[in-house]
């Protein structure tokens, strides 16, 4: 816990800090929807299977999206701030907020039609656990502790705290905001859409699972070199529980 403090300390002392105000109301905004102030399905589905996900889709799709930014806002931002402090820094003064805006629509542009594929996943999960949502958890947090061990997620993470060069001038720079937006995005889903998975499968206590995974996902973006034999053991570990709540829901 103390490297997530020290984190939230240096981006306290970016200028762009009042966007982790931001964060804070929208988490308070998914606190009041799921005690009652809006529907339900802003953040999750908790119905199970194909067919419930595409009428899901085609009755809620506008709230859907919405949700969708709103999740996004709320765990993101604090992520997002020292990409957007690097692009107002090297962009010039008349660009200095049009860019992080065009960084931000590449962002979503990326982001926003994967979480509805990610809630797609969460519905064959819960179709896989039937009624037992034991299952269904556990499927997910193998799936996510199988992920986080693989080279492939490490090198995500690795390549989103790259910068790419940044034109100064005309379309080139717009472009390249736009396009910075693109490939972060592209990095952090690489990185964060199996434990992103894991808040979307459950019904009661989503909100809590949200925050326990936004702190997983902002501890890993500021944390050390991880070990191999760490990497390995989560990749064990999760096959394993998978598997094991496979053949659970095979014989319960």
């Amino acid at each position: 816990m103390r490297l997530v403090f020290a984190a939230l300390q240096d981006l306290a002392r970016q200028r762009l800090w009042p966007m982790l105000l931001v964060s804070a109301a929208m988490w308070l905004l998914l606190a009041f929807g799921h005690a009652g102030w809006a529907p339900g399905y802003l953040c999750r589905s908790n119905d199970a299977g194909w067919g419930a996900f595409v009428a899901r889709s085609q009755s809620f799709l506008l709230p859907r999206l919405a949700g969708s930014m709103l999740m996004l806002g709320a765990m993101m931002l604090p992520l997002l701030m020292p990409a957007l402090e690097t692009i107002v820094r090297r962009s010039l003064a008349h660009r200095r907020w049009r860019a992080p805006v065009l960084f931000l629509a590449g962002y979503l542009a990326v982001w926003l039609p994967l979480m509805q594929a990610m809630d797609m996943g969460a519905s064959v999960l819960r179709s896989v656990g039937g009624s037992r949502p034991g299952i269904t958890v556990a499927l997910a947090i193998g799936v996510a502790l199988a992920w986080q061990g693989t080279p492939w997620k490490r090198s995500f993470l690795n390549r989103s705290h790259a910068t790419p060069p940044l034109p100064a001038f005309g379309i080139a720079a717009e472009w390249g905001s736009f396009r910075f937006g693109l490939s972060h995005a592209l990095c952090c889903v690489g990185s964060c859409w199996a434990l992103m998975l894991v808040p979307m499968v459950v019904e009661g206590g989503h909100l809590i699972l949200m925050a326990l995974v936004g702190l997983a996902i902002f501890w890993d973006q500021h944390a050390r070199r991880i070990e191999a034999s760490a990497n390995r053991f989560a990749l064990l570990a999760g096959v394993l529980l998978v598997a094991s709540a496979i053949g659970a829901a095979w014989l319960i």
